[in-house]
């Protein structure tokens, strides 16, 4: 048999640093960017182009982190409530499983 080690979670700090350094060398949100930003720009406005695409980049990644930042501590919050052994998790199992029977009951009369 083929044991395994124990993965070992990282520090928080180098996982937060390790997401922005894959995030910033990801082509689809370069691609993001070039697509989405130049439909506010305005070449008559009083600040140049750059300054316009340097405004408009903070701020969408401003409110893009903050939504990222909410949307962890949220799922923090649901693993941490999911997982104390109380009336909650146990109805939750029960609504889950209820839902995959009511799925599955409705694939199999679909399929007839």
């Amino acid at each position: 048999m083929h044991e395994t080690s124990p993965v070992m979670p990282k520090p928080k700090a180098q996982a937060f640093w390790q997401s922005v350094f894959v995030e910033v060398l990801n082509p689809k949100t370069a691609l993001f960017f070039l697509a989405f930003l130049p439909q506010f720009t305005d070449p008559a406005a009083a600040l140049p182009i750059w300054v316009q695409f340097l405004v408009l980049g903070t701020v969408v990644n401003i409110l893009f982190s903050t939504s990222d930042v909410v949307y962890v501590f949220l799922a923090d919050r649901m693993v941490r409530l999911f997982q104390q052994p109380n009336r909650v998790s146990r109805w939750m199992q029960r609504i889950g499983g209820g839902l995959l029977v009511g799925l599955g009951v409705n694939l199999a009369v679909s399929r007839s």
